[in-house]
C-alpha cells in the first residue's frame, strides 16, 4: 500500500485527505521554516527559536544561568524574604522586575529596600548570570568596580586576575577570588551574554 493510500483511510467514520508530506528548511535568520507541499499555494510558517530551550548556534554566555536570591552570601536574608514576597525568587525574576522602571518605586516601597541596595543586588544578579561566574565571585567583582558583563569583559583574563587579587588585599575581603584558569573560562566566547537593561 502506498503512502497516499494509507493516508486516505477512514478513522471513526471521517475520511482523511491524502498527505503528500512536508519538507523542512532552515532560513538565514536561524528560524525553522515549515513548507507544506500539499497545499495549492505553499505556505510558510516561521517558528521563532526560544533561546532558553534551543542552544544551537548561540554564544556560550547567552546561555544565562538563574540562581536563587538566597544563594548570594552578600544579600541580607531579610531582603531575600521580602523579595520573595514581592515575586522575586531568582536572578531571572530580578532582572525582569527591575527592567520595568515605572514599577521600581512601588517595588522599593513594598520590600523596604532602597534604590542603592537594589542596584547592588541587580549588579550581583547580572554578574552571576554570566556563564561560569555564579554567585561565588560577585562580591570581589563588585569590590573591583565591576557591575556587569560589559565592564567585566573590558579586562583581559590575566589583568582581571591581578586586579581581583589586589582588591582582596586592599579591602581585606574574606570571600573567594577566582584563579586565572577559572577566569579564562569566562572569556571563552567573545560575545557577552544578554542581560535585561538597568
Amino acid at each position: 500500500m502506498t503512502t497516499e493510500a494509507m493516508a486516505d483511510t477512514r478513522v471513526a467514520g471521517v475520511k482523511r485527505a491524502p498527505f503528500d508530506g512536508a519538507r523542512f528548511t532552515r532560513n538565514v535568520g536561524s528560524t525553522l521554516s515549515l513548507v507544506l507541499a500539499d497545499r495549492p499555494s505553499p505556505r510558510v510558517r516561521t517558528v521563532k527559536r526560544l533561546r532558553s530551550e534551543v542552544h544551537v548556534g548561540l554564544p556560550e554566555r547567552n546561555r544565562n544561568m538563574s540562581y536563587r536570591m538566597n544563594e548570594f552570601a552578600g544579600i541580607d536574608p531579610a531582603y531575600v524574604t521580602t523579595m520573595v514576597d514581592a515575586g522575586i525568587e531568582n536572578t531571572d525574576d530580578m532582572m525582569r522586575v527591575w527592567a520595568d522602571r515605572a514599577k521600581r518605586p512601588v517595588l522599593m516601597e513594598k520590600t523596604g529596600i532602597n534604590e542603592e541596595q537594589f542596584t547592588r543586588i541587580v549588579a550581583m544578579s547580572r554578574l552571576a548570570r554570566v556563564k561560569h561566574v555564579g554567585p561565588k565571585y560577585v562580591e570581589v567583582l563588585l569590590a573591583a568596580g565591576i557591575d556587569g558583563p560589559k565592564s567585566l569583559f573590558e579586562f583581559e583574563p590575566g589583568a582581571l586576575a591581578r586586579r581581583l587579587g589586589e582588591v582582596k588585599l586592599e579591602k581585606g575581603l574574606t570571600g573567594p577570588v577566582p584563579a586565572l584558569a577559572e577566569i579564562e573560562t569566562w572569556f571563552k566566547d567573545p560575545v557577552s551574554g544578554n542581560v535585561a537593561p538597568v
